[in-house]
């Protein structure tokens, strides 16, 4: 259900996370960041790994504290110099302890320069949004017991996001 949209006869989800997506201008992508509610989520139970970088917090939100720690896990493995462009947001800060990545965050800006602004996060919405029913139709039968596909989906919701 799109924001704007009105949930009638029940209530909508209040799932919540934030994905951050980063590419450089050659288009190699940076796993994802992906921030959640939950320490452990319960659809994490039996993953050995996963495919992106996960941190919590209690509204889901990006925090300057989960920034400055993947932009310095980032700045250890990389070989060369680079520059980050990042819009103004509070939690977005120019840590200068940082070695191989310079943060700059330019003033509103944000939709002329930076790329996810510019269709790659839509995109990323569009692929989700296609992507969610059939999986939970794909999942297997003893998920599938449950009365309602809204349980269906809280079973697989964040995992899913994680996948991508």
């Amino acid at each position: 259900m799109f924001k704007n949209e009105s949930a009638k006869g029940f209530k909508s989800s209040r799932e919540r996370v934030t994905v951050l997506c980063c590419a450089n201008m050659k288009g190699e992508k940076r796993d994802l960041l992906v921030i959640g509610k939950s320490k452990n989520p319960p659809c994490f139970k039996g993953v050995r790994s996963l495919p992106v970088d996960y941190y919590s917090n209690a509204n889901a939100w990006m925090t300057s504290v989960i920034l400055i720690d993947w932009l310095a896990t980032w700045d250890l493995e990389l070989k060369r110099k680079i520059v980050l462009l990042a819009d103004n947001c509070t939690a977005h800060t120019n840590n200068s302890l940082l070695k191989n990545i310079k943060v700059i965050l330019p003033a509103n800006t944000t939709s002329l320069i930076q790329p996810c602004d510019q269709g790659i996060i839509r995109a990323f919405k569009a692929h989700y949004r296609r992507e969610m029913p059939p999986r939970i139709i794909a999942e297997p039968h003893d998920i599938q017991d449950q009365s309602d596909a809204s349980a269906v989906a809280k079973k697989i919701f964040f995992l899913m996001h994680c996948i991508w």
